[in-house]
């Protein structure tokens, strides 16, 4: 399946890791947040297999659409090289949220969290070396 970059046309590139950062944890706040919402009998569905009605399947909508926003803001900072140890910082902090609400193999994504910390590390030292 497909889906367009940025669904919601939050236009990232560019900002600073710190940013990045703040953007990433209010989004996933607002995820957490809408998903709360969406459980109140008010956006129940009215018909079997439906979990929502029609303003709820809107929030639904919305949430997908902000986890498809933090999904893109992940793989641009993936890309992105670190020029500081707050900019690592930061940067780790951002992609080991991938892994924080829980995996199906816990030491797969160990050594995915250790070689992505060694790749920052060695963008670092690259950094300094320049």
């Amino acid at each position: 399946m497909t889906r367009p970059s940025h669904p919601l046309g939050l236009k990232t590139d560019g900002l600073p890791f710190r940013q990045l950062a703040a953007l990433v944890d209010a989004l996933e706040t607002t995820c957490a947040v809408l998903s709360g919402l969406q459980e109140q009998p008010r956006f129940a569905g009215n018909k079997a297999g439906e979990p929502y009605n029609t303003a709820g399947a809107i929030l639904e909508d919305l949430r997908n659409n902000i986890g498809c926003e933090v999904d893109d803001i992940r793989d641009e900072v993936e890309r992105r090289s670190v020029s500081s140890s707050d900019e690592a910082e930061d940067k780790f902090g951002i992609l080991i949220g991938r892994y924080t609400g829980g995996c199906d193999e816990p030491s797969a994504a160990v050594s995915e969290l250790a070689q992505i910390a060694a790749d920052i590390a060695a963008d670092l030292r690259q950094a300094v070396k320049s």
